[in-house]
């Protein structure tokens, strides 16, 4: 289905991301593709954890902008995508004995979390084998220490991981 971003221009990372948001917008649009990760923001804090961390990464929905991007439109086709894949995840690290680090994009107020990621991410925080941290660390920081990431489609950590050369998979 169509999204109904109506954005001038489009930061992507490659021909295929390209290609992925024109099949999906109405207007023409200009692109420009990325040759380098752009890192936005680093706490400039040190960031231990433990050596059998693997980096997790996904896109929220808020209310802020419910439906209003790509990103959007994607996670829309799958309500329980959020929990599957943190959760489905969760069952994985273990079994195998790994932690799983989550580095949320942003923080969110109240007024701007949907309840059911805020549920998510309440029951996530019970959990030994998960450690959230501090949105602020950048994200590079995160994958640096980790021994490896896992992302949704179309989150640049994926992008990011594979210009720093370490191992990186997507969840569908």
């Amino acid at each position: 289905f169509p999204s109904h971003d109506n954005w001038p221009i489009y930061y992507v990372w490659n021909e295929q991301h390209k290609k992925y948001i024109e099949d999906k917008i109405l207007i023409k649009s200009n692109f420009y593709i990325l040759k380098e990760p752009t890192y936005l923001k680093d706490s400039n804090t040190t960031l231990s954890l433990p050596k059998n961390s693997i980096a997790l990464f996904a896109y929220e929905n808020n209310k802020q902008c419910l439906g209003c991007a790509t990103l959007a439109d994607y996670d829309v086709e799958n309500n329980n995508l959020l929990k599957s894949f943190y959760f489905d995840i969760l069952s994985c690290l273990k079994k195998n004995n790994y932690f799983g680090v989550i580095k949320r994009k942003r923080h969110l107020s109240d007024s701007l979390e949907l309840k059911k990621n805020k549920k998510i991410f309440t029951d996530l925080q019970k959990d030994n084998n998960i450690i959230l941290i501090d949105q602020d660390h950048s994200v590079e920081k995160v994958i640096n220490i980790t021994k490896a990431s896992i992302s949704l489609p179309f989150t640049s950590p994926g992008y990011i991981s594979k210009s720093m050369g370490k191992k990186s998979i997507f969840y569908d």
